[in-house]
Order: structure tokens, then sequence, then C-alpha cells
């Protein structure tokens, strides 16, 4: 026998965006996300700006950006797994503490005047296990924070944090390295991510009840566990999709950010803080888009999500031909929208979709599924070498368009609006 089926999508509840963040547990949450986030973005702009004017390699510039990114795609299922029988408040105050440490040492060695390219290399890196935590941790606790009924509105407005970081951080990036320096953005970091800190310290945080506790169940290994949530999401065609086409857009879009530098440098011939300007205006189409969203309260996130990640190429293609820099800055603002609905629809499908008892463990896998991004940005650098930074935009989304009509046709549930399967009593 079978329970009825439930809908496809999370129930909706009459929720805005406001009443949300009057809501002082998910507030908390969100507010910490927007201030270490602004970091990462800033970080990231300023750090590549940096390498580019030290080295004058393109590829110089994708490997540490690669060593950014590449925790989620190393740590990415093991934190969701640890994550799952561990206080997870306390897994991210430990991720904020060495983060802090690391941006505070950092400045120093910058400020001392003993910084190597391979010192930030190595603190890209440690701060990336802090990125790596954002979905099995944070946001899941985030979700937990809204409840079903709410978990749409929720994670459309936490997908804003992203996207205004994404908007105010090359901005502050370009501005800091121009008039500071790259210390600068280092100290700057420290600070933002001891105010995300505190708010985390004062968060009052108990780890929910499952349906399955107190009941006795045969001890299993860390990778038995893990094991057990690959077949698992075997057998959900939208959870499979989703993470595939995260993969896509992650290897195969994202890491056009890594070129704006280089576009901006030498085709479009702009300085540090119009750079900064031009990479924000991906971040600002993408957080209209999301606020857009959480008011349209939407249930058809198979269909946002999809119809995002195509957008979100297609103009990515358009701005790779581009020689003028307004133009240039509107293609983003474009691409931006598509990316709204990629975003918000990947979070949601992910968190509502998978049972409680391996929702930690799938958001791991969905972290190391956004952790490929690294290798994408290897490839577009190495291309950028031989080709230049605006044709290695060209190429990569070329093949992410036909990788993701590939999965278009390979899994029709995306297409609609289908219901998750029902579950067995």
């Amino acid at each position: 026998m079978t329970s009825p089926v439930p809908s496809s999508e999370p129930a909706a509840r009459a929720v805005s965006p406001h009443t949300l963040l009057r809501d002082g547990k998910y507030f908390r949450l969100w507010s910490s996300g927007v201030a270490a986030n602004t970091m990462r973005w800033l970080e990231m702009l300023a750090v590549a700006i940096y390498v580019f004017d030290k080295t004058s390699s393109p590829s110089m510039v994708a490997f540490v950006l690669f060593c950014r990114q590449a925790p989620m795609m190393l740590f990415g299922v093991a934190i969701g797994t640890v994550a799952e029988k561990t206080d997870k408040k306390r897994l991210l105050l430990a991720g904020l503490v060495t983060v802090t440490v690391v941006s505070l040492t950092l400045g120093i060695l910058l400020v001392t005047g003993r910084a190597e390219i391979w010192h930030i290399a190595l603190g890209a890196f440690i701060s990336g296990v802090l990125m790596a935590m954002d979905f099995p941790v944070r946001r899941n606790m985030l979700g937990e924070s809204c409840g079903m009924d709410r978990v749409g509105a929720g994670m459309a407005l936490d997908a804003t944090t992203n996207n205004i970081t994404r908007m105010l951080g090359p901005i502050f990036g370009g501005l800091v390295l121009e008039t500071v320096g790259l210390y600068g953005a280092f100290f700057l970091g420290a600070a933002l991510h001891g105010v995300a800190l505190a708010l985390v310290f004062g968060l009052k945080y108990e780890q929910p009840r499952r349906a399955s506790d107190g009941i006795e169940k045969p001890k299993t290994g860390f990778f038995a566990d893990i094991i057990e949530s690959i077949r698992y999401i075997r057998g959900q065609p939208v959870i499979m999709a989703t993470l595939v086409i995260t993969i896509v857009l992650n290897m195969l879009a994202m890491p056009f950010n890594s070129m704006v530098p280089v576009i901006g440098k030498v085709e479009l011939q702009i300085n540090a803080i119009l750079i900064g300007f031009l990479a924000s205006a991906e971040g600002l189409g993408a957080f209209l888009g999301c606020i857009a969203i959480a008011y349209m309260r939407t249930q058809r996130f198979t269909q946002v999500f999809l119809f995002g990640a195509t957008i979100f190429l297609a103009f990515l293609l358009l701005f790779s031909f581009s020689t003028w820099f307004w133009l240039s800055w509107v293609l983003l603002f474009l691409a931006g929208l598509g990316h709204s609905g990629f975003s918000v629809g990947q979070s949601t499908l992910i968190y509502s979709r998978p049972d409680p008892e391996i929702r930690g463990r799938v958001m791991g896998l969905l972290s190391m599924c956004i952790g490929m991004q690294p290798l994408g940005v290897l490839h577009i650098g190495f291309l950028a070498d031989y080709f230049g930074g605006s044709m290695a935009v060209t190429i990569i989304t070329v093949e992410g368009l036909i990788a993701l009509g590939a999965c278009w046709l390979l899994w029709p549930a995306m297409r609609r609006n289908e219901a998750k399967p029902a579950a067995k009593t």
C-alpha cells in the first residue's frame, strides 16, 4: 500500500521576504551568509587582479581560483555526512573562526611585504573549506528554520545573499585593491567574517529530531553512508538531473568570472574599479531575479531551474562576443537574471526532495557538484592562454549549452511538474 502522493514541490504558505526576515533565527543565518559571502566575491576578484598583475598569466589566475574552490569538490560530501551526526552550529562556528584567522594572517603578510603567490593560494584553499560548508551546514540550518511550507520563499531570499554579495563584493574588491591594496581586502574580510561569527554565536539552535530518532538502527560507517546517498539519488530523477546540471553549469558557465579581470584588462582596457563594476552586473541581475521569484511564490521549481540555466548560458555566450563596456555590462546583467532561476531552483529542489534522514548527505553531494567549478576554472584558464579570455568564454558556454541540451533530453522529469515518488508504508 502507498500513501497519497505528495506534491512535487514544497507546499506554499503565504509568506513574503520581509516576514521571513522578522524571524530571528532565519535573520541571523541569512545575515551571516551576507557577511561571509561578500568576502568570498570581494576576495576572488581582488586576488584575480593581483595575481594577473604579478604574473601576467591567465592560467595562474585560474590556478589560484582553483585553490579557492577545490574544497567543495574534495570535502562537500564528507562535510554533509558529518553534519548529519554533529551539531551544525559548532561546525559553522569552527569554519568562521578559521577563515577569520586566515584573512588576518594574509593581511599581515601583505603589509610586511612577505606574501608570496603560494601564500595567497594556500589561504584561498583554507577559506574554501568554509564555502564547502554553505549547503550542507548553513543552508540546511536555514531550511530547518523555515519549515517545509516556507522553504521555497526562504531559499529564494537566501539566494539573494549570494547575489547581493556577487554584486557588492566585486565593486568593493576593485575599489579596495585600487585605493588601498590587497591587504585592505583581507583585513576587511576578517572584519566581515567576525560579524558572521557574532551572528552565528548568538543563534539559539538545536539539532532537529527526525522521524527515525529513537529507533535502533544498525551502525553504518562513514563511507557506507556516502554510498547509501549515491544509491538513493539514482532512484530520484529530479535530484539526479539537478545535480548533473549543477556540474554542467559550474564547469561550463561559472568559470567565466575568472576571465572578467582578463577581459577587462586586455580587451576592454579598463581599470580595477570598472572591472569590479563589470563583474557586479551579473550579481545585480541575479539579485533582482531572486527577489522577483521570492514574491512570485511559484512552486514550479523544476522549470524555473532548467529555464534559468538556459538563459544564463545564452547571455554569457553573447557577452563573450562584446567589445563594448556597456554592452558587456548589460549582457552580464541579463545572464544574472537566468542565474537567479538556476540558483533558487537548485537550492529548493535539493532541500525539499530528499527524505529528511538523508538530506544532509544529498546537500553535501550538491556542494561537491558545485565544487567541480575549479576543474572548469582550469579548463578556461588553459583555453585563455591559447585563444584569449573572450574566446575561452565562447568555447565553454557552447560546450555548456550542448551538455544542457543532453540533460534536457535524458531527464524528461525536469520538463514537467512531476510528483515525488510515493513513499511505501
